[in-house]
C-alpha cells in the first residue's frame, strides 16, 4: 500500500483532465439522483453528459460509483481521484490474496511471489491512465468485482455461486469488456478439477445472469455492441486480435512513452500468423500443464474484448491493459512460484532479482507519468511527443489556445489534427467532434458561415450529437436566421431533452419572438442541478433576468 501510495500520491493534486470536464467537472447529473436513476435506463452518455452522441456505453455501476463520490467526497477533482486510488489500492490487496491462495497456500515463499507479482501490476506504467485519470473509473470497478469473483473460486456451495453471480453481474454493468470472465471462470473450474455436472447449475446461473444484461442494454436502447462488432470478415477480426494480442504483449515488457490515444495500426500479415500459431501452440502445451492455463486464457480472452474494439476507436489505449494484466501478474506469480523448487540457486536469485529491478523502474516511471495528467496543457503537450500524427494531443492543445484567446494557434492545430485523424483512419465520431471543436473557434472569432459549415459536415457524420446541433443554431443566429436556429435547437433537445445549453438558447429565441409564456417553459425545463455548472448558473441568470426585465405588456 505504501508503494501505491507514494508512487500515485502526486494524482490528489491533478485537476480534471480530458474528458473529465463533461463527465465529471461540468455534469450535473452527479448532483441528481433523478439522473442516477436515468442511468440505469438509458446510455451512460447521453444520461451523464448531454454534451455526447449516443454509443454503447452502458455502464451504470459506474455512474452510480461517480455519484456516490460526489455525494460523500465532493465533486472536486481531488475527490474522483481519492477515490481511484482506493479501487486501485484495494484492487491490489485482493490481487496479493488470490495469488498467495493460488500460488503456495501457506508455504512462507508464497507471500513473497504473491507480493512481487502483484507490486509488478500495480505499479506497471499502463496502469497510470487508469488509475490518474479520473473518468477512467469503469476499468477500476470492474477489475475488483472480477478479482473478488476469483477469490470465491476456492469457495463451495450456493452462496459463493450466488455471489459470483451477482459480482460478475456488477463487474460486466461497469464495463461490458468484462464479460469473457463468464469463460475465464471456466476454465479455473476446469484447471481445479471442478468443470463436471456438478457445475452445471452453476453456469445456467451465470448464462441467466448474462442473457438478463443483454436484455437490459437493449431495453435502454444500446444494443449488444459485442454482437455487433462480431458481424465483421473473419481475416478482420483475426487482424484485430492478433495486433491486441502483439502489441499489450511488447507495452507489458517495454511500455510506451505517455499517449492518450495510441494510434491504432494493424500489425502485417505475416506477425498475424506467427501470433495465431503461437496461441495454438500455447493452449496446446498448456493443455498439460492447467494450473497455467487460467491465468493465460484471462490475458488472452480480455484481449479479445479490446480486439474487437481497436479498429472502431481508431487508437490502442493504455487503459486497455488494465483488466488484461492481472492475468499476466498470475502468471509472473506461478514462475516466481517455480523458480523456489529449482534446485540453483543462482536461478532463484536472478529472476527474482530481475523483476525486483524491474519493478524499481515501473516505480520512478508511474512519478514521472502521474505528473503530466496533472492538467490538459501537460497532458497533451506530452501527448505532443510522440509525433504529429497524434490528432488527438493536437486537437485538445487547440482547445486549450482556443481558451487562452490565441485563435490562430488553434485554427492551425485544429487543422493539421483533422488531416491526421483522416490519415490514421479515426472514427466518425472523433472526426465529428474535431469538427465541432473547429465549429467552436470559427463562433469565437464571430465567422457564423465557417462555424455553421463545420457544424454540418459534423452532422453528416454523427446526425446524433446534440452538441453539434446547438452548434449548429448558434452559427445560425450570428447568420440571422431564425428559422434555422430553432430547427437545429429543436433537433438538439430531441436528442437531449435535458441539455441545459439548449434549453437556455430556445428560451432566448423565443424571448426574442416575444413568447414570454414559451421562453418561461424553457427555463422552467432547464435541470435544476444544471446549476452546478458556473458557465451554465451565469447563463441561467441572465435569461432569467431578461424576461424579468422585458414582461409581455399584456402581463
Amino acid at each position: 500500500m505504501a508503494l501505491i501510495w507514494s508512487a500515485y500520491a502526486a494524482a490528489l493534486d491533478n485537476g480534471f483532465v480530458w474528458d473529465d470536464h463533461g463527465y465529471l467537472e461540468f455534469n450535473p447529473a452527479l448532483t441528481s439522483f433523478t439522473e442516477l436513476r436515468h442511468a440505469f435506463d438509458r446510455d451512460a452518455n447521453q444520461g451523464a453528459n448531454p454534451l455526447a452522441p449516443l454509443s454503447y456505453n452502458y455502464r451504470p455501476v459506474t455512474f452510480a460509483s461517480l455519484y456516490l463520490n460526489a455525494r460523500v467526497l465532493g465533486t472536486t477533482a481531488r475527490s474522483f481521484h481519492i477515490g481511484n486510488l482506493i479501487l486501485h489500492a484495494a484492487l491490489a490487496l485482493l490481487l496479493l490474496v488470490f495469488l498467495r491462495q493460488r500460488v503456495g497456500g501457506t508455504r512462507p515463499w508464497a507471500l513473497g511471489a504473491a507480493f512481487i507479482a502483484t507490486c509488478w501490476w500495480a505499479l506497471h506504467p499502463e496502469q497510470v491512465e487508469t488509475v490518474a485519470w479520473a473518468s477512467g473509473r469503469y476499468d477500476l470497478l470492474g477489475s475488483l468485482f472480477c478479482m473478488a469473483a476469483l477469490i470465491l473460486q476456492t469457495r463451495q456451495g450456493r452462496l459463493a455461486i450466488a455471489a459470483q453471480g451477482v459480482l460478475l453481474f456488477l463487474a460486466i454493468m461497469a464495463k461490458e469488456s468484462f464479460v469473457p470472465m463468464f469463460a475465464i471462470l471456466a476454465v479455473d473450474d476446469w484447471t481445479l478439477g471442478r468443470l463436471d455436472r456438478r457445475a452445471i447449475p452453476k453456469y445456467v446461473f451465470f448464462g441467466a445472469i448474462f442473457c438478463v444484461w443483454q436484455w437490459i442494454r437493449f431495453r435502454a436502447g444500446t444494443g449488444s455492441l459485442t454482437f455487433s462488432l462480431l458481424m465483421r470478415p473473419v481475416v478482420e477480426l483475426a487482424i484485430d486480435y492478433s495486433s491486441a494480442i502483439a502489441i499489450y504483449t511488447e507495452r507489458a515488457l517495454a511500455p510506451f512513452p505517455l499517449a492518450v490515444a495510441h494510434t491504432y495500426r494493424p500489425v502485417a500479415g505475416g506477425i498475424v500468423l506467427l501470433v495465431l500459431v503461437l496461441l495454438v501452440s500455447i493452449v496446446v502445451a498448456l493443455w498439460r500443464k492447467p494450473r497455467w492455463m487460467a491465468p493465460f486464457m484471462m490475458f488472452a480472452l480480455m484481449l479479445g474484448m479490446v480486439g474487437l474494439v481497436l479498429r472502431a476507436s481508431g487508437n490502442s489505449a493504455e487503459r486497455y491493459f488494465y483488466g488484461p494484466s492481472i492475468g499476466l501478474a498470475w502468471l509472473l506469480a506461478i514462475a516466481l512460484g517455480k523458480t523456489r523448487d529449482s534446485q540453483k540457486a543462482m536461478t532463484r536469485y536472478a529472476v527474482t532479482g530481475v523483476t525486483v529491478a524491474v519493478i524499481g523502474l515501473n516505480f520512478f516511471s508511474d512519478i514521472r507519468r502521474v505528473e503530466h495528467w496533472r492538467s490538459d496543457a501537460t497532458l497533451f503537450s506530452e501527448e505532443l511527443e510522440n509525433g504529429l500524427d497524434d490528432w488527438l494531443g493536437l486537437h485538445h492543445m487547440a482547445v486549450i489556445d482556443a481558451g487562452l484567446g490565441d485563435f490562430p494557434s488553434a485554427l492551425s492545430r485544429i487543422e493539421t489534427a483533422r488531416q491526421h485523424a483522416l490519415l490514421a483512419g479515426a472514427t466518425t465520431g472523433s472526426l465529428a467532434e474535431i469538427l465541432f471543436t473547429e465549429g467552436m473557434i470559427y463562433l469565437r472569432l464571430g465567422n457564423g458561415q465557417a462555424a455553421l459549415e463545420r457544424a454540418q459536415a459534423g452532422l453528416k457524420l454523427l446526425p446524433g450529437f446534440p452538441s453539434l446541433h446547438l452548434e449548429a443554431a448558434m452559427a445560425f443566429n450570428r447568420l440571422g436566421d431564425e428559422q434555422g436556429e430553432y430547427r437545429e435547437l429543436a433537433e438538439a433537445l430531441h436528442l437531449s431533452p435535458e441539455f441545459p445549453e439548449a434549453r437556455i438558447a430556445m428560451c432566448r429565441l423565443k424571448h426574442s419572438r416575444k413568447d414570454f409564456e414559451g421562453a418561461r417553459r424553457e427555463l422552467d425545463r432547464v435541470p435544476a442541478s444544471a446549476a452546478a455548472i458556473p458557465e451554465v448558473a451565469r447563463a441561467l441568470k441572465d435569461a432569467a433576468n431578461e424576461l424579468e426585465n422585458d414582461r409581455n405588456p399584456a402581463e
